[in-house]
């Protein structure tokens, strides 16, 4: 073992010279085409892997990337999350900690009430304001267009949707 450490050890200096000859350009133009080749999401263009909502229920939400979620969901720019409140008085602080570890955080958050349009407590507001983020409390149908249309923008935006039959 220890006469291959030592025959290891001699010929770096010998490797180190050969990799001087071969000029840089040539090593990196290799690797990154390399890259390219393995590279799954190449040539995607960055709107398209944006989250968007392409229907709703009254009991969920189908997404684009085709899946049918039941139930209350979170929408960020990239990905969807499925959210336990089911009515506007069981969302709380504590069901939107998530929004204390995004970083960058939302600008705003649209919350979908459902079909109308329900104030949420004054705890909610203050814990959103308290970690930068602008409430929006709207009825799901115009949240799902509006969280779309803010988030094809580009914006820091998330939306809090309760399904459309939640009351």
């Amino acid at each position: 073992m220890a006469l291959m450490r030592i025959a290891a050890a001699s010929s770096v200096p010998t490797l180190l010279k050969n990799v001087e000859k071969v000029p840089w350009s040539y090593c990196f133009r290799r690797a990154n085409r390399i890259y390219e080749d393995v590279d799954v999401l190449a040539g995607v263009g960055e709107a398209s892997m944006r989250t968007s909502i392409e229907g709703y229920s009254e009991t969920g939400f189908l997404t684009n990337d085709g899946i049918n979620h039941e139930g209350s969901i979170i929408c960020l720019s990239k990905f969807t999350l499925l959210w336990t409140p089911k009515t506007v008085p069981e969302i709380t602080p504590n069901s939107l900690t998530l929004f204390q570890l995004l970083r960058p955080a939302p600008e705003i958050l649209i919350l979908g009430c459902g079909r109308t349009i329900q104030p949420v407590s004054k705890d909610v507001k203050d814990f959103l304001r308290s970690n930068g983020i602008k409430l929006e409390f709207i009825d799901t149908r115009n949240a799902a267009s509006t969280f779309n249309f803010l988030n094809e923008e580009g914006r820091l935006v998330a939306a809090a949707l309760l399904p459309q039959g939640a009351q």
